[in-house]
Parts: structure tokens; sequence; C-alpha cells
């Protein structure tokens, strides 16, 4: 009987160290259970950080493409061609008629834009795409208007038609060379607008890529 004692209080002595660790090990898991909040915290973080990038990524993209349908629009609708067709004198209002209708056509490109540029504005507000954007609409109201007054005009008398229409037309339509006022007005725009959307298009600043 004595022997089993003993036998006990020794079993007793060899482990007799899990009793003082079992508090500690209490510590290590509740330590532990925190390391793994942290880390799914940051993860979420990762996530959302990552999905909004994403998010502005597409917005971006969207502005650029409408950016570059109005540019292309505006290109085709003032080209120089169209210009040389009443270079000596308004004899006719056919051209500018047929640009209204052109700009009446691309009608739906410009709400395009106008649709990204709210988009933009809750996105970035970014001072300089959001008056880069405001110019291009405002190219396409001076081009609207001079239009509309050169098919006037070309109802007038000689004088007055020298008097109004180098102006008037200058502003419908491009120079050959493209080195109009309205012209580096609209890729002035145009290229500051790609200036700041295209990295993020590109997730180049979102630090994914």
């Amino acid at each position: 009987m004595a022997a089993s004692i003993s036998a006990c209080e020794n079993v007793c002595q060899d482990f007799g160290w899990i009793s003082k660790i079992v508090p500690i090990m209490g510590d290590v898991g509740s330590f532990a259970a925190g390391i793994g909040l942290i880390i799914a915290f940051i993860q979420l973080s990762r996530w959302r950080h990552e999905a909004q990038s994403r998010k502005r990524a597409e917005v971006a993209e969207e502005c650029l493409v409408a950016v570059r349908g109005v540019d292309y629009a505006l290109n085709s609708i003032r080209h120089p061609v169209r210009r040389l067709v009443e270079v000596e004198r308004l004899t006719s209002d056919l051209v500018f008629k047929d640009s209204l209708k052109k700009m009446a056509d691309a009608e739906g490109v410009f709400q395009k834009l106008k649709s990204a540029q709210v988009r933009c504005d809750i996105h970035f507000g970014d001072a300089v795409v959001t008056s880069s954007i405001k110019e291009l609409f405002f190219i396409r109201a001076n081009i609207i208007n001079a239009l509309q007054k050169l098919i006037e005009l070309s109802k007038a008398t000689a004088s007055v038609q020298d008097e109004q229409a180098v102006e008037l037309t200058s502003i419908a339509f491009s120079s050959a060379g493209g080195e109009d006022e309205i012209s580096k007005k609209q890729s002035e725009a145009v290229d500051g607008i790609f200036k700041v959307l295209l990295p993020i298009a590109q997730l180049e600043k979102s630090g994914i890529v």
C-alpha cells in the first residue's frame, strides 16, 4: 500500500508542472487569438483597398473612353477638309448644316462623357479633370454657335461675310495643321485628363500592380 502511495507521489511530482503552465497557456491562447484578429483585420483592409482601387480604375477607364470618343467626334466635325469647301466665300450653308447634323449625331458620345464626369467627381474630385471636361463641353457649345451664325451669314451680303466669317470659320473648323486656338484647347483638355486618369486606370497608383 505504501508502495502505491509512493508511486502516486512520484507521478504528481513528475507532472506537477502542468498545473503551473495552464494559466500561461490560457494567456498564450488569448494572445494567439488577438494576433489572428489583427491579421484578419489587415487582410480585410487590404481587400477593401484593392476593391476601391479597382473601382476607381473602372471609373477612370470609363471616363477616358468617353473623353476619347468626344475627341474623335470633335475632330471629325471640325475636319479641315470641311473648312476648305467654303474658304473663298460662304456661297452655301450645306456644309454648316451637315456639321450641325454631325454634332447632333454625336449627342450620345457627349452624354457618355457627362455621365462619366459625374462618377469622376464622386470618386476623384480632381480639379484638372473637372475643368478639362467642362472645357470640352464649352468647345462643343462654341462650335454649335459658330455653325449657326455661319448659316445666317451665308444669306448676308459679301461685306458682312468678310467681317465675321474668318473668326467663325476658325471656331467651326480646324486648321490643316491643327494649330488653331480651338484645336489647342481641345488637345490640352484631353491631355490633362489622360495625365491624371491613365495611371489610375492602369492601377499604377493603387499598389496592386
